[in-house]
């Protein structure tokens, strides 16, 4: 798979960069690579809700005047956040632009973070680049709030069956044999989740893995809905932040988490550059929806294209909330399956050693 990576692209007679940054491919990861910068991320990249507020603070204090130094250090947060401001703080304390430390970091910092942050600093917009990130990450949290909200419920039933339903064997064979049954199986499901935690943040952007996501039942439309919403915010706010068609269509695909759509981005993007319109470039997006693909279209002709991008990412966040409400009433339905599955098989079990044992009385 080809990975993205950020660097200044072409440069001016003065040195400076001719356009803000380009898409580069580099060498794949490995498997190891991969899981390893996954557990980094894990412990060091602090919560969407923590990003938030910290760009909200620093959009504040850049848009009240404060230079960057000073707004960094009082920008403060959560011990994560703390270790993004030291990181940025001693990039500006040395007179460098603070997006120059960020891809050294890939576990605290995205490519879609790092190339608003290097847009909004020169474009001379980093108060409004930090905004725009400030609501990307309150929308992550938000995906995530309503996340824990579905699995809540479905989670404490496997809990109450694990820890309830093996009550018997305390009569049967004691405590301890209860004990070790409802521990080992609490060991097994955590260890289970975990690992496929784990495996999800390494390979979220292999295409192959993506495709069995997209397949799966109800969860596969929810992530499609939730993609194609990020993909519009993302590129409203990249395009209000300066960038080329081009640009803020390659930074919307790696922000909607949909790398096996990178092809059809690709695509679009060289219609772009042999100068097809916009509306026209994106209808090589067959997985965008209509609505989005006439949003493009008028909001170019009409030259407000942030506005009516940005309207249609609503309603797809309200067609996601809807879909999300589906799956939330789905699980516990099959968490009660699963658990009338389990008890039938015990008394399957039961009604068989039974029947074995009368068998060997006669």
């Amino acid at each position: 798979m080809t990975l993205l990576t950020e660097r200044p692209a072409g440069r001016t007679e003065e040195g400076r960069p001719a356009y803000p940054s380009e898409v580069l491919e580099r060498e794949p990861q490995s498997a190891a690579q991969r899981i390893r910068l996954a557990w980094e991320a894990f412990h060091r990249r602090p919560r969407p809700r923590e990003k938030a507020s910290f760009y909200f603070r620093l959009a504040t204090l850049l848009e009240a005047g404060i230079p960057v130094f000073q707004a960094l250090r009082q920008a403060g947060g959560s011990k994560r956040i703390f270790d993004v401001t030291t990181i940025l703080t001693a990039a500006a304390s040395r007179g460098e632009p603070i997006s120059s430390a960020m891809p050294n970091e890939p576990a605290l910092f995205d490519p879609v973070e790092i190339a608003l942050i290097r847009t909004g600093e020169e474009a001379g917009k980093l108060g409004e680049c930090c905004s725009a990130l400030a609501t990307r990450f309150e929308a992550e949290q938000q995906d995530l709030d309503e996340f824990h909200a579905g699995v809540r419920y479905p989670v404490f039933l496997l809990h109450f069956a694990i820890l309830v339903l093996p009550l018997p064997v305390i009569f049967q064979k004691g405590l301890g044999a209860y004990a070790a049954s409802a521990i080992g199986c609490l060991a097994v499901l955590y260890g289970v989740v975990s690992a496929l935690l784990l495996l999800h943040s390494a390979y979220r952007s292999e295409p192959r893995y993506a495709s069995v996501l997209d397949s799966l039942p109800l969860l596969g439309r929810l992530r499609r809905l939730r993609a194609e919403a990020r993909f519009a915010r993302t590129f409203a706010a990249v395009h209000s932040a300066g960038l080329p068609f081009e640009r803020c269509l390659t930074l919307a695909s790696e922000a909607s988490g949909l790398p096996e759509r990178a092809g059809d981005v690709g695509l679009a993007a060289h219609a772009l550059r042999q100068g097809a319109p916009l509306g026209q470039a994106v209808t090589l997006l067959p997985w965008l929806s209509a609505d989005l693909v006439a949003a493009f279209s008028v909001g170019e002709k009409a030259g407000r294209l942030e506005e009516s991008v940005g309207k249609v990412a609503q309603d797809l966040d309200r067609r996601a909330r809807l879909a999300a409400d589906r799956v939330r009433k789905t699980l516990p339905i099959v968490v009660y399956l699963l658990i009338a599955f389990w008890i039938a098989w015990h008394i399957v079990t039961g009604f068989s050693d039974t029947l074995s044992q009368i068998q060997q009385i006669r």
